[in-house]
């Protein structure tokens, strides 16, 4: 479907124009978030438990009577080389609980994009919407960027806020250094996007194949299941997210948000999510 040629008179540019449209769909999202004072909180009570566990487990460590409380030898290679064992200690801690930070943008796009799709179906809000002369991608366009801008900026100021905060708990500048190390950094500035996109894509085509509002919010969750593994690894001492691997994962992601977000426009049909949605 070719996109519309936005019209040069004034009037007809505010009812014709894709832009205006997109606009529109935003504003009228936003205005139903702010509304809503549950789905605030919801978002934002995630962001401080995301900031509090790295910062309080790292404090921990810092504070900690012995030097070597997990009783891992001196460091001599990889992020943790040169590093003491208290210094190593908080650090690997931090790396381990940081890798968390993946999960925040899937999580926060989606439950704004839950109640954006699902919740207006669930309040029968959405069948008027969908009758309207408004072409699917305007429709998915406003809707994706009602959840994307707040979920992607909430994650970089939690990820900032931590990184605040790590300067302050952290023994020494050795450690800030190998918690927040270039991999780190990328997997926050690029992945972020990347993982919002394709979180809000997965909502939206399960949303428009499954026959009810509450399966199709659970099998939503499930686009955070593959980056649990990036955790697990980190966890257990077998992946760091060195430079490199961060921006090899990042070319995948950008390819599948792309192919996401194609595939959600094209299987999200309106005349099914009128029909079947109980």
């Amino acid at each position: 479907m070719t996109a519309q040629r936005c019209p040069t008179s004034p009037e007809d540019w505010v009812r014709e124009c894709p832009i205006t449209k997109i606009w529109i769909v935003l504003i009228r999202e936003y205005q139903e978030i702010i509304q809503q004072r549950a789905l605030i909180v919801g978002m934002l009570m995630p962001v401080v438990i995301f900031i509090a566990i790295p910062l309080t487990a790292m404090s921990g460590v810092a504070l900690g009577q012995s030097a070597n409380p997990t009783g891992i030898g001196t460091p001599t290679s990889g992020l943790l080389a040169g590093l003491n064992q208290r210094e190593a200690t908080q650090a690997l801690v931090g790396q381990q609980i940081s890798v968390l930070y993946l999960i925040l943008p899937t999580l926060l796009t989606s439950i704004i994009a839950a109640y954006s799709i699902i919740g207006e179906k669930t309040a029968r809000t959405l069948e008027p919407l969908l009758a309207t002369p408004i072409e699917t991608w305007e429709l998915l366009t406003g809707k994706a960027l009602a959840a994307l801008i707040p979920g992607i900026l909430l994650t970089w100021l939690a990820s900032l806020i931590f990184y605040r905060g790590l300067q302050s708990v952290a023994i020494s500048q050795k450690v800030v250094d190998a918690v927040a190390a270039p991999g780190w950094q990328v997997t926050m500035v690029i992945w972020t996007p990347l993982l919002a996109v394709i979180a809000v894509a997965a909502l939206t085509i399960v949303s428009s194949k499954v026959s009810d509002a509450r399966t199709a919010q659970q099998l939503s969750t499930a686009v955070v299941l593959p980056f649990l593994v990036i955790f697990l690894g980190q966890a257990a001492g077998w992946l760091t997210l060195g430079i490199q691997f961060s921006f090899e994962i990042a070319a995948i992601l950008l390819v599948l948000a792309v192919v996401s977000a194609y595939a959600a426009t094209r299987l999200f049909q309106r005349e099914a999510i009128l029909t079947r949605w109980k």
